[in-house]
């Protein structure tokens, strides 16, 4: 997974899959992501008290905050320098952006995180607004978890490496049931029944290869989540951020 070349971290999946909290558990615990963490709600629970974000509603802090991003995306492609870009990915701005990173020749890793329905995620949310975190209206999050699939299934085959990973069971770590090159199965579960979403991809791809350092990431990544996860989701927001910072 990790290489020489310039690589590129991009956490993606639907609002309330635990995007932020998959990657405080592999920050905090692995040497697996490396480069800038890119995370829209963390930059703005940061800093919602800045003068540049405070007199505004939070729709226009969301897109302040986007635009911040986007610009040192920007940035960091031109310097060549690794980046970790936490997404939910739903827009095709988004495939934009990985299209972007493939033509300046990064090595893009992809771990995307989500659940079998998204009333999972609507009940996620909710949860993470009463430990200080953002709302997300309902009906975006529906739209989001589709518009975030469909985007997967459209760039799947082109991930450098790319990790599938459900966490629809709550109070239990994220199960990792695949990883793929470019297309091709290099690690897959056999110990757990393969969600519906995760089995679509799959259908789509044609050869399996072996790859033990891909499936070594995966044990390391899987290894990190059963024991790390569950105690961080319990977390409020400001404390993970103080998490982040230690």
């Amino acid at each position: 997974m990790l290489q020489d070349k310039k690589t590129a971290f991009i956490i993606a999946g639907p609002n309330g899959s635990g995007k932020t909290t998959f990657s405080i558990s592999l920050i905090k615990n692995t040497n697996i992501l490396t480069g800038m963490h890119l995370n829209a709600d963390m930059i703005l629970k940061a800093n919602e008290n800045d003068d540049f974000l405070k007199d505004f509603a939070p729709l226009e802090q969301h897109l302040k905050v986007s635009s911040l991003i986007d610009n040192k995306i920007d940035e960091l492609i031109e310097e060549g320098e690794n980046l970790i870009l936490e997404t939910v990915f739903s827009s095709s701005y988004k495939l934009e952006t990985f299209q972007k990173l493939k033509d300046a020749g990064y090595f893009i890793n992809m771990i995307f995180v989500s659940t079998q329905d998204p009333l999972i995620n609507v009940q996620n949310v909710a949860l993470r607004v009463e430990k200080g975190g953002h709302a997300v209206p309902i009906d975006k999050i529906f739209k989001r978890f589709k518009g975030a699939h469909e985007n997967l299934e459209t760039i799947a085959k082109d991930v450098d490496c790319l990790i599938l990973i459900d966490n629809s069971t709550i109070n239990q770590a994220p199960i990792i049931h695949t990883a793929l090159s470019n297309g091709a199965r290099c690690s897959i579960d056999t110990e757990n029944n393969m969600p519906e979403w995760i089995q679509q991809i799959l259908d789509n791809t044609s050869e399996e290869i072996e790859d033990t350092s891909k499936v070594q990431v995966c044990n390391q990544i899987q290894s990190v989540l059963d024991e790390k996860f569950v105690e961080l989701v319990e977390m409020d927001i400001d404390d993970l951020l103080m998490e982040l910072e230690k």
